[in-house]
């Protein structure tokens, strides 16, 4: 397994692309310089863009993509998100309730597996990865947009033939599984699998069999 913080992001540094095409234009380098072969991708929000965009640009690169609440992009009649969503990401610095708003489902029982997850995180001994910076998050949110209204992959989903694993939680305030049941539709190879009761943390919960599904998909 091979995790990788794109330019400008967490310990790498460069610029941050500012288009989700260039995002995985950085991926392909990675995969290449590395000598990987043909790679499985996994990526989780705008990850999960990232893969899309990589899988369109360097097929040669890729054999099975996971997205993980994720979305391809332009997808028609997508419901946009709360405007809660965007009150909290525009916020300096975000406290436990943001979190839990973000990515658990406001039920009793969404809200407290989103403690379990947050208490877990506290409990790791290694450093975090440094704070996004504003540049970065000015250029993330600038390819994110762009992502969903001009430059998404929704219109040539049906080029990938590539095995694809959509998964989301029912309840994502932030990307709506909406855009996961779109794309499944619209891919010619794809497994769609929606949790219950979760929103777009639902593969960090240990109650929802995630990498079981990742091994499953052919």
């Amino acid at each position: 397994v091979v995790i990788f913080d794109n330019l400008g992001v967490g310990r790498s540094t460069g610029t941050s692309p500012d288009a989700i095409s260039g995002m995985a234009d950085v991926a392909a380098q990675v995969i290449s310089a590395l000598d990987l072969g043909l790679v499985d991708v996994l990526g989780w929000s705008m990850g999960g863009m990232v893969v899309y965009a990589l899988a369109q640009q360097h097929p040669h690169l890729v054999r099975r993509i996971v997205s993980a609440g994720s979305t391809p992009g332009m997808v028609p009649n997508s419901p946009p998100p709360p405007e809660k969503v965007s009150e909290i990401v525009r916020k300096p610095a975000n406290d436990t309730d943001d979190f839990l708003y973000l990515f658990f489902p406001e039920t009793p029982t969404g809200r407290e597996l989103g403690v379990q997850h947050l208490n877990r995180l506290g409990q790791r001994e290694e450093a975090f990865s440094p704070p996004v910076t504003p540049e970065t998050f000015m250029a993330q949110a600038k390819a994110v947009i762009a992502w969903r209204g001009a430059t998404g992959a929704y219109p040539r989903l049906g080029e990938l033939t590539h095995p694809v694993l959509v998964a989301n939680g029912v309840h994502d305030v932030m990307i709506p599984a909406f855009d996961s049941e779109a794309a499944a539709e619209k891919l010619p190879n794809a497994t769609l699998k929606l949790s219950d009761d979760a929103g777009t943390c639902f593969l960090f919960r240990e109650d929802i069999p995630f990498p079981r599904d990742i091994t499953a998909c052919p």
